[in-house]
């Protein structure tokens, strides 16, 4: 449930912005504060979903998580893509070439985020284990 959660902040900043660019029917020269308040909700988000999967030790779950990300928001890219000038024949081969150039930069920063994450999850896991053997130990 909490993955999926992930799933759907991590990409919702993209629709947004398209609706934003079609409102001002001119490409935008700076983004609108929605776009950066989802923006920063979604690198947020990819740092707690990476705490969680950190805390429960599901290391190979950050590698699922970062491929589903980057399926998210390539998805949104290509559909942003389409959807913006159907009269141009040249959008779908854009939106494959964006795809072949964005997805592994996409891939690596997903994943970056997660893995801080998990990194913190994996940190307190680990202090919080000791302090406990310690205060055991002290009894």
């Amino acid at each position: 449930m909490l993955g999926g959660l992930w799933l759907v902040l991590i990409g919702l900043w993209l629709p947004v912005l398209q609706k934003e660019e079609i409102a001002a029917q001119q490409p935008l020269t700076a983004l609108p504060a929605t776009c950066l308040f989802l923006g920063a909700l979604a690198v947020l988000a990819c740092i707690c979903w990476g705490l969680v999967l950190g805390l429960l030790r599901r290391w190979r779950w950050i590698l699922v998580s970062a491929a589903a990300g980057t399926a998210v928001l390539l998805g949104w890219y290509v559909a942003v893509m389409l959807s913006t000038n159907l009269n141009d024949p040249l959008v779908d081969n854009e939106a494959g070439a964006g795809i072949a150039i964005f997805s592994v930069p996409t891939l690596v920063s997903v994943g970056l985020l997660l893995s801080v994450g998990g990194g913190l999850g994996s940190t307190y896991r680990r202090l919080r284990t000791r302090q406990r053997a310690t205060k055991s130990v002290a009894e």
